[in-house]
């Protein structure tokens, strides 16, 4: 029979087993992030100077707090985002040859 919540947290191979998990995740972090400052390009860690952690297919790795579940608020969890937006010349004389811009009557 399962345990119910209470019960878990009176149970101490429960409550070392979660202690023991909470430690190797946030491990796991700072191993990725201490990869990134000492040696980009290296695990999956882009070396653009950016401190986002990404697995061997590019996704990126955002970790959060195993105690209240909210993300870290660190150079590891922005994800920068330009804000300039190309240009482009619609008032070029040529796109009226790639495009037929003159309407007629069916």
């Amino acid at each position: 029979m399962p345990y119910t919540k209470k019960e878990l947290l009176d149970n101490e191979y429960y409550q070392n087993l979660k202690d023991e998990e909470e430690q190797k995740y946030l491990q796991r972090r700072e191993l990725l992030k201490t990869a990134a400052c000492t040696n980009p390009g290296s695990g999956g860690i882009p070396a653009d100077g950016k401190l986002l952690v990404r697995d061997q297919s590019g996704t990126i790795l955002l970790f959060e707090s195993p105690y209240d579940g909210t993300l870290f608020d660190d150079e590891s969890t922005v994800i920068p985002k330009t804000l300039e937006v190309q240009q482009y010349r619609i008032n070029d004389p040529i796109l009226d040859e790639v495009i037929d811009r003159e309407f007629s009557e069916l």
